[in-house]
């Protein structure tokens, strides 16, 4: 070509990636100078051609969570660009680049999720166009809801429940109580809802399940594994056994006795001093028997029983009633006389405190204090005095009482003890020598008669 220029701008495009040599020369009227020196360049590499997409098809289901996405090579790329999104590719769940022609998704995406993928080549001239975009959905197993993963005292009959981010035809329910399900309790094929009302199952046991889909043709792989423990039953209601209803008179310790409820572990007992309870002794206890002293005596008394287990209260057991007597209790405190009193009369009245819930009460008099030689022992005592009467003078003597019922008796009082006064000496009764005796021997001898309570003379 010819120009009056300095330079020359091409017309016709070139061939991509060619070595092209070139040179100028001037001219005029006179002739055309010299070629200048020969010099080369080679024009740019044309953009890569469009891509083609290979793997996982457009439209797949049931993709694992790291898919590699595989494509053809496309012509002059040298590396290529590979962008997944879920919005239409406002944002990017990935975007990178790769010199192959594959890319393995190195963190898991979601389960039923939709997402778009394309993947273009470039070179150092550009970008190649995109491919074309291509869906697919990741594995859509379903997601557990109900119970929770690890749920604990889940009443029985158990509800299951479950989600599916695309629409399913059918699911399959497996329920174990192992986590490999090799021995499985619930096994139901081609289920056609996302909850069941699960009833053969035990209490207090540990379960595991898991739930796969049907989609068309499609079956998805197995949820993940949950487990739950169902509740133990609450225990049955307590039989008492003793003591029975109307108890009178009981001693303490009171032994309270009841049989073994089933799936009981342990019991709560009540005492009150009314049959609603509203005051009353709370005591829990895990063995079927129990003493108990803590009682006043002539008290009415009510008591109930009932068992308990981690999953609650059984219900009361029946209402019993029961009368403390006096057994058991310490003897009733002595008033009068008091301990050790002294010149006492022949007769009075001895005295003690009143013992609530005695019938009638036991007084001793002795002459030692181990009551080994007894002087009175009178068994009904109706009343807290007793008139003694025909006591010695100068005596010492030792008493004691305790109270009774119709059962017992309370233990005997503190040990008392008093004396009776003794008596001046009578009128001496002379007996020899005789009034107006006469011719009396020496050494004269005077006798008479003892006197009752005399030491001396």
């Amino acid at each position: 070509a010819t120009t009056t220029d300095t330079s020359y701008s091409v017309g016709s495009a070139l061939e991509y990636g060619t070595t092209y040599s070139w040179r100028v020369r001037g001219t005029n009227t006179t002739g055309d100078g010299d070629w200048s020196s020969e010099w080369d360049f080679t024009t740019k590499i044309e953009r890569p051609s469009q891509v083609s997409l290979s793997s996982p098809s457009d439209d797949a289901s049931g993709v694992v969570l790291q898919p590699t996405l595989s494509w053809s090579s496309s012509a002059r790329s040298t590396e290529y660009d590979v962008q997944v999104s879920t919005d239409g590719f406002s944002s990017y769940v990935i975007n990178a680049t790769t010199t192959d022609t594959s890319y393995s998704v190195g963190s898991a995406l979601e389960y039923g999720t939709m997402y778009s993928w394309r993947v273009r080549g470039t070179n150092t001239t550009g970008d190649g166009d995109w491919s074309s975009v291509w869906d697919f959905w990741t594995d859509f197993r379903p997601n557990l809801e109900l119970p929770l993963n690890g749920s604990t005292k889940i009443s029985t009959p158990v509800k299951l429940k479950w989600g599916m981010q695309v629409k399913s035809n059918y699911f399959d329910i497996q329920v174990a109580q192992d986590k490999s399900f090799d021995d499985l309790t619930i096994n139901l094929i081609d289920y056609d809802s996302t909850q069941i009302i699960i009833s053969d199952l035990n209490d207090n046991e540990l379960y595991y399940w898991r739930v796969r889909a049907k989609v068309s043709k499609t079956i998805t792989y197995w949820s993940d594994i949950y487990s739950f423990s169902t509740t133990q039953l609450k225990p049955d209601t307590v039989i008492v056994e003793s003591p029975i209803d109307s108890t009178n008179d009981a001693s303490i310790p009171v032994a309270f006795s009841w049989r073994q409820a089933y799936l009981a572990n342990s019991y709560q007992l009540q005492i009150s001093d009314s049959n609603g309870f509203s005051f009353f002794s709370d005591t829990s206890v895990t063995d079927t028997t129990i003493l108990l002293s803590n009682f006043n005596s002539g008290t009415d008394y009510y008591w109930r029983i009932r068992s308990v287990n981690d999953s609650g209260f059984s219900s009361w057991s029946v209402i019993n009633n029961l009368n403390i007597g006096v057994g058991g209790f310490e003897g009733p405190l002595l008033i009068f006389p008091d301990n050790n009193a002294v010149d006492l009369g022949e007769q009075f009245k001895l005295t003690w405190e009143t013992m609530k819930g005695a019938d009638n009460y036991q007084l001793q008099i002795a002459y030692s204090n181990d009551f080994v030689d007894i002087f009175i022992d009178t068994t009904e005592v109706m009343d807290e005095e007793l008139l003694v009467q025909g006591l010695e003078n100068g005596m010492n003597y030792f008493w004691r009482v305790r109270a009774t019922d119709s059962e017992s008796a309370s233990a005997w009082s503190e040990v008392y003890s008093f004396s009776t006064a003794i008596l001046p000496p009578n009128k001496i009764s002379i007996i020899q020598p005789a009034s107006s005796s006469e011719d009396i021997d020496l050494p004269v001898t005077f006798i008479w008669k003892q006197a009752v309570t005399a030491d001396y003379y």
